[in-house]
């Protein structure tokens, strides 16, 4: 899933379980509790680069990188709500 966080295009990648609605109707052993929605982000994609000169030529250079495990805890908290929405939306 492609997010646009604070500007920046990210891809993220992830395991999504949709959670179960719990019952209590009838006998107590026929009832059973919610069960949440399961997010689990894999990889945080970031894609940066810039202009290098190769034989005198300016190019582009295009670089892609799992950002995940330098998030803070905050952008973390974030993306994850972010990607959340998305996927109830």
């Amino acid at each position: 899933m492609i997010i646009d966080y604070y500007g920046k295009k990210m891809d993220i990648n992830y395991t999504f379980i949709p959670g179960t609605a719990g019952l209590c109707d009838g006998p107590p052993e026929a009832c059973y509790p919610e069960e949440p929605d399961e997010l689990d982000i894999l990889e945080v994609i970031w894609e940066t680069g810039g202009l290098t000169l190769i034989d005198g030529t300016r190019q582009v250079t295009r670089v892609w990188v799992d950002i995940l495990p330098v998030l803070s805890e905050s952008d973390f908290e974030e993306i994850y709500n972010l990607v959340m929405l998305r996927l109830k939306a």
